[in-house]
């Protein structure tokens, strides 16, 4: 019996340090000087980030940028756009200005808060998270759009808005 307890507790042990230790390695967005957070991980290089982490924790882990003209899986060179476009979403009070967006692939996209109060812009593609990222008044953020995303800011019923890739 009292061998029992312990194996059971000691797997519960491991369980909870393998939870905290992938929650603290997971990457977060990095917060400039400005106020200004950027994060250019696409779903490849999320995966590959991943994985490194899985090898074990490196002193400085930086977001990897993905070159402009890279061809995804499923496009030749010349589908590929030359450069890297810029969208601009604004945040507002109980909206996304534009509600819905199209881009190509590899395109950034910029949520900047034009709201007097704090924001929190929750990004997905299908049922996989991209990101969760509180913005206060003024910050913005940069992401690399890779597929069709859905956001949404969960405190404000229906601030909902949704990206498409050509």
């Amino acid at each position: 019996m009292n061998k029992t307890i312990v194996i059971i507790a000691i797997l519960l042990l491991t369980i909870s340090g393998i939870s905290l230790y992938r929650l603290f390695t997971l990457p977060t967005p990095e917060i400039t000087q400005e106020g200004t957070s950027q994060q250019t991980i696409s779903n490849e290089t999320q995966e590959e980030t991943k994985s490194s982490q899985e090898a074990g924790p490196q002193q400085s882990e930086q977001p990897q940028e993905q070159p402009e003209t890279q061809p995804q899986e499923n496009q030749t060179q010349e589908e590929q756009p030359e450069t890297m476009e810029e969208n601009e979403i604004s945040v507002l009070s109980d909206r996304f200005e534009p509600s819905q967006l199209t881009v190509n692939s590899g395109d950034l996209v910029k949520w900047v808060n034009n709201d007097n109060k704090q924001h929190e812009v929750v990004c997905t593609a299908g049922e996989t998270p991209l990101f969760d990222i509180i913005l206060n008044s003024g910050d913005d953020f940069v992401f690399v759009i890779t597929e069709n995303t859905d956001c949404q800011d969960p405190s404000i019923q229906g601030m909902e808005m949704s990206i498409r890739v050509r």
